[in-house]
């Protein structure tokens, strides 16, 4: 009861906003895009058969284990450098999920890889949020960026058998979503489950930690201060536990053949030439690391453009790759370095600060030998950027001549990677027939001392194999010549 006369305080309460009929249309369509992408990635990543290297050797280990803890005891401590038990895991509950479906293998990894990177399409288009049809032009631009990246293609193109890069690109742009929402425990809990997680999978799935922190420092409230605290808690701890209790060490000079320059160092030429003075390696590997995603090259740690130069000839190839990289990252300089309509600083917006902390700590990750696959959740976020720069763009007001201007850069921009984004499934139908090749000397009947001695393992080998021989594929000599021209290895 409220006496007569008594005045009351009403307090705003906060609510759910539901969208509008204005932007129901373009979330519509923002996710049909993604869809339309999912879709078409998952088919070309489900035509590829089980690969052989790095693959076959740690499902021969895992099979006679006798549950998945003896399989994640097992990643602790099978490799002096590496420390990834819940690889060994996963790829236990896949084989055994294979002998549950009838000795569907096939199925079920690829399918698994074919689902991680659906997803990965799917957290693309919701941590871009597109609400009017200006951002969902900029998102069909972004998906190209994303999709054409030539860090992109190693997310599928290779798994171990199951692709740890890709596990880790999906935890960072997870976390970068979880940053976004209201917050609260579970989603503090859920961040803490995904570095927990990556972390144990692969060595960079530390890149969550920094996502999360970056995400913080720019104003994002979704995984709150004390969220942070025990992320970075866990971060000491797993360093403590690799290096202190375990004895892991990080590669060094001489370990991994890397580029370097127009050409390539073997692990000899490294000690020889770097062995009293590793810091000018390790300096190199980085920056180059890092302008690999901003120019797309060097690739590999080598500029393979120079190489192509030199033997008299330049395919479309390059000049696609590396003129729709320069003029993306001139749209995101524009972009950074300038201020929004309320003169804040742009630099400091979550999209623009998560990138560059992804950018650079992966690149300090590749301090000991250059690898593309390293950089891919930072070319991941490059087009979450993209995705934020071009929407940027769009939304100026200028004059006519210059809005021509614009609209006709934008054209040949979003051509350029239009292309690159097609050359993806070139590539993954590349590493499809040489996946397949590989199985052809497995299980031969001139060295049988080399097959398992396990007659489960010799089983679900044979039935990998013939799985896999029996996948369709197509040789690449067989393709228009055209094609490698413009979407080739280069």
């Amino acid at each position: 009861m409220v006496r007569k006369g008594t005045r009351i305080d009403y307090v705003r309460r906060p609510y759910v906003t539901m969208p509008s009929l204005n932007t129901r249309g373009p979330q519509f369509a923002a996710w049909a895009l993604g869809a339309l992408t999912a879709v078409a990635l998952a088919g070309s990543v489900y035509r590829m058969p089980i690969q052989v290297s790095d693959s076959l050797e740690v499902i021969q280990r895992v099979i006679p284990m006798p549950s998945a803890t003896a399989a994640f005891v097992d990643g602790l401590y099978n490799s002096p450098t590496m420390l990834r038990p819940l690889k060994e895991v996963r790829t236990r509950l896949l084989v055994q999920a294979g002998e549950a479906f009838g000795g569907r293998y096939h199925l079920v990894f690829r399918g698994y890889h074919a689902i991680a990177g659906a997803m990965l399409i799917a957290l693309f288009v919701w941590v871009c949020r597109a609400r009017s049809w200006t951002d969902v032009a900029a998102l069909a631009a972004a998906l190209l960026v994303l999709t054409g990246m030539h860090t992109f293609v190693g997310l599928f193109r290779e798994a171990f058998p199951v692709n740890h890069y890709l596990i880790v690109a999906v935890s960072t742009l997870a976390t970068f979503a979880l940053a976004q929402s209201r917050g609260g425990w579970l989603v503090d809990l859920a961040a803490i489950v995904l570095l927990t997680s990556a972390t144990l999978s692969f060595e960079s799935g530390l890149l969550v930690w920094p996502v999360a922190v970056a995400a913080y420092a720019a104003g994002l409230r979704g995984i709150s201060r004390r969220g942070v605290a025990v992320m970075t808690l866990l971060v000491v701890l797993y360093a403590v536990f690799r290096v202190g209790y375990l004895g892991k060490h990080g590669a060094g000079v001489g370990e991994r053949g890397t580029g370097f320059g127009a050409g390539a160092l073997t692990e000899s030429e490294q000690i020889a030439r770097f062995g009293n003075r590793p810091s000018l390696l390790y300096a190199y590997n980085v920056t180059m690391a890092a302008t690999s995603v901003l120019l797309s090259q060097p690739q590999v740690g080598r500029f393979t453009v120079a190489t192509a130069w030199n033997n008299g000839q330049l395919p479309p190839v390059f000049i696609v790759q590396i003129g729709s990289s320069i003029l993306m990252s001139l749209v995101i300089a524009w972009y950074v370095l300038t201020r929004g309509p309320s003169a804040s600083k742009r630099w400091r917006e979550p999209a623009v600060l998560t990138f560059f902390a992804v950018l650079a700590v992966s690149a300090l990750m590749s301090y000991a030998y250059a690898k593309d696959e390293i950089m891919s959740t930072a070319g991941v976020f490059y087009a979450v950027v993209a995705y934020t720069a071009v929407r940027g763009l769009l939304a100026l007001r200028p004059p006519t001549w210059v809005g021509a201007l614009l609209v006709l850069l934008a054209m040949v921009a979003s051509s350029a990677w239009a292309v690159r984004s097609a050359g993806l499934h070139l590539r993954l139908r590349h590493g499809a027939f040489e996946a397949r090749a590989e199985w052809a000397y497995i299980l031969s009947p001139l060295g049988k001392d080399n097959w398992p001695k396990d007659p489960h393992v010799l089983q679900v080998v044979s039935r990998m194999r013939q799985e896999a021989l029996l996948q369709p594929t197509i040789t690449p000599a067989l393709l228009p010549r055209w094609t490698e021209e413009w979407w080739g290895e280069d």
